[in-house]
């Protein structure tokens, strides 16, 4: 049981401690979950600029 302020400001200090750590680990997963899901769509999982052909990028030449 609760008496005082100090007790109940210690209390919900205590549990956000443990909230904040839980939400910010959910949030990458829930984060790398829907990356995930867009790199099975378009099959490119990990896009590097010097990868790809000039060839593939013709038709952006003159468009910047």
């Amino acid at each position: 049981m609760i008496y005082t302020l100090q007790e109940y400001m210690a209390r919900t200090e205590g549990i956000t401690y443990l909230l904040i750590p839980l939400f910010l680990v959910g949030f990458v997963l829930f984060w790398r979950f829907l990356n995930g899901r867009e790199d099975e769509k378009t099959g490119d999982h990990h896009f590097h600029p010097d990868a790809h052909s000039d060839e593939h990028h013709e038709h952006y030449k003159g468009h910047y």
